[in-house]
C-alpha cells in the first residue's frame, strides 16, 4: 500500500516540474585543474613573447647544414617492417581462362578440384591398387574423408536431353538397380 502512495506522490505535477527543470539555464562543466589560463601560471613566460619571431634564434636556424651519405641497413629494415612494398608491375594480369587455378601450395587435408579428380580416377581405374587408406596416405587425407569423397564426390558428367534413357531420373533408377 505504501508503493501506491509513493508512486502517486512522484507522479503528481511531473509535467511542471520537467518544464522547470528544462527552462533552467545550463551550467558550464567545472574546468580540469590542469587546463588553467597560462596566462596565469609563473612558469611559462607571456604569450606574446612566444609569439614574437626571435631573430637570434632563426640565424642560428639558417646556418645548420645537414648532409647524409653512406647506407644504414637498420634503416631500410625499419623501412621495410613499417610499410608494403608497391607494385612494379603496374599491368593487369591476363584473365584466367582455365577452369581452375595452378595453386603451388595446398595444405594439408585439403585438395585442389584437379587433385579430387586424380583421385577419383586412380580410384575407379583400380581399386585394388588404390585403397581408400593408400589414397588418404598419398594426398594427406584423413580416411573417412576420403571415403566420403570416393563414394559421394562424382566427376563432370554431360547428359545429352535428347534421348529418354539419358534423363537423369532414369539414371538414378539404373544406378539403383
Amino acid at each position: 500500500m505504501g508503493n501506491i502512495l509513493r508512486r502517486g506522490v512522484q507522479n503528481y505535477n511531473v509535467e511542471n516540474r520537467a518544464h522547470r527543470v528544462l527552462d533552467r539555464k545550463p551550467k558550464a562543466a567545472p574546468k580540469h585543474p590542469g587546463s588553467r589560463d597560462t596566462q596565469k601560471d609563473s612558469k611559462l613566460p607571456p604569450i606574446e613573447t612566444l609569439q614574437k619571431k626571435d631573430v637570434n634564434l632563426l640565424n642560428m636556424l639558417q646556418g645548420i647544414n645537414v648532409d647524409s651519405s653512406g647506407y644504414d641497413p637498420e634503416f631500410e629494415k625499419s623501412k621495410e617492417i613499417g610499410s608494403r612494398l608497391m607494385p612494379t608491375d603496374r599491368q593487369q594480369k591476363p584473365e584466367q581462362t582455365e577452369l581452375w587455378e595452378n595453386i603451388e601450395h595446398v595444405p594439408k587435408g585439403r585438395l585442389t578440384v584437379q587433385q579430387a579428380l586424380e583421385l577419383l580416377a586412380k580410384h575407379q581405374r583400380n581399386r585394388n591398387e588404390w585403397p581408400v587408406e593408400r589414397l588418404a596416405q598419398e594426398y594427406s587425407l584423413n580416411p573417412i574423408d576420403t571415403q566420403n569423397i570416393v563414394e559421394y564426390f562424382q566427376s563432370f558428367k554431360v547428359i545429352s536431353m535428347e534421348s529418354k534413357d539419358s534423363l537423369p531420373g532414369n539414371e538414378r533408377k539404373q544406378l539403383t538397380t
